[in-house]
């Protein structure tokens, strides 16, 4: 069997046996192997109806399916994915479910499958995993409530994430609804917050009361399963790179320009207002029309692919698409390169993301949203960051995308950075002590944005 050359490590060991549980959490961060752990536990599971077999329903991003199929193909197990029109996935589901077999099946599927297939909702499944989970953090959401409603009678409940909570404790109670149907003694999200928490007094969400992080963590620990890769040994070395470059003259202008403008709002309509946009697209080398007004990151770019890095496979981030298509037109002349966006359908991109890890493609150019999760590119020890996300978890996991614990060597990262630019604010945020979620990511780029615009002023 292949299953025997590949034995689990020794933090894999102890999530398999804490795993014993009814209904796991693994709150484990990127590439410490949980998808393996759950199908090994998995596989001690007894069927409901042992005719049709153990039947497992995996709900992931479509960025994650892949290293499932990858998985699962090595253990030797069956798997069917949910693909095509609402007619097509219930078709595959029905099968799936209902053939009779004695060996275990895994149906693989999206998170927003259950708008076209909520039949799966009434599958007797003997285990259900949700995989980067907190997709269900916000109980206000279609996509939360079939999750926490549904399943109630599975015998194995399953949240898997590195994050479980990036912008807050309050993400928790959603994800352990599902799995116990409670949480800290409550059934209902707003009950929970109203005993735990009180309305910010400039009516920015909700603070915690005294003493609320403290039962929160309690009552996590007690039910999940909190594991990072430096508490186990196996934390990598990166290595971080600035390439710094200035805007020409008559872009700088124009990029002044809307920032002195910018600077005027307020708080909340300059974070997520149009401006903001301009300013990063300008960085890349958009103006606000959408056109190309200037060449300093590709130029940066290809020097850096056709040179330096000449040998490498290199994984190149993006924010927006007109600048990840620009790059990739350039790109193209030069290596081989695939690019992929939002549009990019997932069974194309599973196709690009295999030919990668394969060596067949030197260079990819991922816009960064799509790829956050679950996506595996180890295959490459090099990231380059056309445009830094403006979001902490983002940028968090888009790291751990090249993460391959297998390798001695270091992860290099590089940057590309406009100077005195939103660019520039954005990459120092991210490393300011006490940024570590979103919310406090956004304050410390607005605070850089003011000073710098009262210094031009003044």
């Amino acid at each position: 069997m292949r299953r025997r050359s590949r034995p689990l490590r020794k933090h894999q060991r102890t999530a398999f046996e804490y795993a014993k549980t009814e209904h796991p959490a693994l709150f484990m961060e990127m590439r410490l192997g949980k998808t393996l752990v759950v199908i090994r536990r998995c596989a001690t599971y007894r069927p409901r109806e042992p005719h049709l077999g153990l039947r497992v329903l995996i709900v992931a991003p479509n960025s994650a399916l892949g290293s499932w199929e990858d998985e699962l193909t090595t253990e030797n197990i069956d798997w069917i994915r949910l693909l095509g029109t609402s007619k097509k996935r219930f078709t595959l589901l029905d099968e799936g479910v209902h053939e009779e077999t004695e060996k275990p099946r895994y149906i693989l599927t999206n998170k927003e499958s259950h708008s076209s297939v909520p039949e799966m909702g009434d599958v007797k499944w003997d285990a259900v995993v949700l995989d980067e989970s907190q997709f269900i953090k916000n109980p206000k959401t279609a996509t939360t409530k079939f999750y926490t409603r549904e399943f109630r009678d599975v015998p194995h409940r399953w949240v898997l994430t590195g994050t479980p909570n990036p912008e807050g404790d309050q993400e928790f109670f959603t994800q352990m609804l599902f799995l116990h149907g409670d949480f800290m003694g409550f059934k209902n999200y707003y009950g929970w917050q109203n005993a735990l928490f009180i309305p910010h007094p400039a009516g920015f969400g909700w603070l915690p009361k005294s003493l609320t992080r403290k039962k929160i963590q309690k009552a996590v620990g007690e039910r999940a399963l909190v594991m990072r890769r430096r508490d186990v040994g196996v934390e990598k070395h990166k290595v971080e790179e600035v390439r710094w470059l200035n805007l020409p003259a008559k872009v700088r202008k124009e990029y002044d320009s809307i920032e002195n403008e910018f600077a005027s709002e307020s708080t909340r309509t300059k974070w997520a207002g149009a401006k903001f946009q301009w300013l990063r697209q300008l960085c890349g080398g958009f103006g606000v029309e959408g056109d190309l007004v200037h060449k300093e990151k590709t130029s940066a770019l290809t020097e850096l692919i056709t040179g330096e890095l000449a040998r490498e496979q290199v994984v190149v981030w993006f924010n927006y698409n007109a600048e990840l298509r620009e790059a990739t037109k350039i790109l193209q002349k030069k290596v081989k390169v695939m690019s992929m966006t939002g549009e990019t359908p997932p069974t194309l991109r599973e196709k690009y993301r295999r030919a990668f890890q394969a060596g067949k493609i030197r260079v990819l150019c991922i816009q960064q949203a799509i790829a956050q999760t679950g996506m595996n590119l180890s295959a490459s020890d090099t990231a380059i960051y056309f445009s830094q996300p403006a979001s902490y978890l983002a940028w968090k996991q888009t790291q751990d995308r090249i993460l391959d614990l297998g390798q001695d060597s270091s992860l290099l990262l590089l940057y590309l950075v406009i100077r005195e630019s939103v660019d520039e604010d954005i990459h120092h945020a991210l490393r300011e002590k006490g940024v570590n979620s979103d919310r406090t990511l956004n304050k410390a780029v607005q605070a850089r944005q003011e000073a710098r615009t009262r210094a031009r002023s003044g």
